[in-house]
């Protein structure tokens, strides 16, 4: 199997750079914004795997092109697990990161240090069809992969990877870089927050970086792709 094109399901232009930073693969990505009149994705889900799964989904029966989504979110226990998958949207539909970081600020501000524990997870979900009688394939004298061949039926299929770091919430943003809630955590062994590490840093440990490499892994071994 070969793709000549994946279209990343998602308008975030900070995920865009995340994401085709940490993907070595001999495919074209794309963005949204090289889609046209795709209808508006509505994420309702009650999970993580949910949004991601209907974004994938929904841009790939729209272009007939494998898309990847992405859905992430913080987590902070002692919050019952707020913001969650409302994390893009925790201070009102379209705020501002600053928005998003002084509302998580008021509602942990009476915790004590041991309930300031967090954590980022990333849930990807790539949405393609495998054809096994594949006739371009055939005509260009490329195998489908073993693996596919064997155990996928014709059709529609997706993978699924996730990836969480844990952390701690500061008290006061700190750092320039990154987006969303960056300036406030922490990660685990640590001291100083993603705003404040580089991309590369942040890339090496990132939730979304190991969700991206379990992707990857799944992705060469059961699409055959290098």
């Amino acid at each position: 199997m070969r793709f000549k094109k994946i279209i990343l399901a998602t308008h975030n232009n900070h995920k865009v750079e995340e994401i085709k930073n940490r993907l070595p693969i001999a495919v074209e990505i794309a963005d949204l914004s090289v889609i046209t009149d795709l209808p508006v994705i509505e994420e309702d889900g009650k999970t993580f795997f949910e949004n991601a799964l209907k974004k994938a989904k929904t841009v790939f029966e729209h272009t007939s092109l494998p898309a990847l989504a992405d859905d992430s979110g913080l987590i902070v226990p002692a919050l019952g697990d707020e913001p969650g998958v409302f994390s893009a949207r925790y201070a009102g539909e379209n705020a501002t990161g600053s928005m998003l970081i002084s509302k998580l600020i008021e509602r942990m501000k009476n915790l004590e240090k041991q309930e300031r524990i967090a954590y980022f997870q990333t849930v990807l979900v790539f949405y393609y069809s495998w054809r096994p009688d594949n006739l371009e394939n055939i005509l260009s004298g490329i195998k489908p992969h073993a693996a596919v061949h064997k155990n996928l039926p014709a059709g529609p299929h997706f993978i699924e990877a996730e990836g969480k770091v844990f952390g701690r919430i500061t008290d006061k943003p700190r750092g320039t870089s990154g987006f969303g809630y960056d300036p406030l955590f922490i990660p685990e062994g640590f001291d100083k927050t993603f705003a404040e590490m580089s991309m590369e840093e942040k890339n090496n440990i990132s939730h979304r970086s190991i969700a991206l490499q379990k992707f990857l892994q799944r992705f060469r071994s059961e699409t055959g792709e290098k």
